[in-house]
């Protein structure tokens, strides 16, 4: 008897110590506010056969809703023209990211060392309007889907012919978007991306 009546304690103790846990999980995740619930802002709906990043799909309506917010936010030209979403290894990025100024074959793992790979986190193409994420990107994250918002401002401001001093003056604006994108979900790019805003200055100022 005196078995089976410690026994029943032990399990009531930890039935409330379960729930209590529940009620303490239930109080620590906190509702999406409402400028988190509009289009823009919204996850990519995810299918059963789209949970790599190799097989990770962009719904046109999230990069739709992505553009409408921008020219809403930023000033920046409607259009319903979206980009090709292509995703590269990061060599494949250096390269994109700096033609014509990269050693040739033999030396790009140095390069690499030197730093070119930890600047580069996507690329957008003009010519081809073609943006380019880097492989093992599935937007699962707020942080992540950030770096789609940057790159869609480059889009923007392509079809929209707007002409810069030189190519990292652009960037000013992306950078702007991406970091009031990051702000409805409570991020900022100095957390997520090591970059503050004199290094905004500096990544935009057209030297030499």
């Amino acid at each position: 008897m005196l078995h089976a009546a410690v026994l029943s304690t032990v399990l009531f103790i930890l039935t409330v110590i379960g729930s209590s846990t529940v009620l303490a999980d239930a109080a620590v995740a906190k509702p999406p506010t409402v400028e988190q619930q509009q289009p823009a802002f919204r996850a990519f709906v995810r299918t059963p056969d789209d949970l790599t990043a190799i097989n990770v799909r962009i719904p046109d309506a999230s990069l739709r809703a992505i553009a409408e917010w921008l020219s809403q936010n930023f000033e920046l030209p409607k259009s319903t023209e979206l980009p090709s979403i292509e995703f590269a290894t990061p060599e494949q990025m250096i390269r994109l990211r700096y033609k014509g100024l990269l050693p040739d074959h033999t030396k790009l793992a140095t390069s690499i060392q030197n730093g070119y790979q930890r600047e580069v986190v996507a690329i957008y193409d003009d010519t081809m309007r073609i943006i380019y994420l880097p492989l093992g990107w599935t937007g699962t994250t707020a942080s992540e889907r950030s770096v789609l918002v940057h790159e869609m401002v480059h889009h923007l401001q392509n079809l929209a012919g707007l002409k810069y001093a030189c190519g990292g003056a652009r960037e000013k604006l992306a950078y702007l978007a991406q970091g009031k994108w990051l702000d409805v979900h409570d991020l900022n790019l100095e957390k997520e991306f090591d970059i503050d805003m004199f290094t905004i200055v500096i990544l935009s100022a057209c030297m030499g």
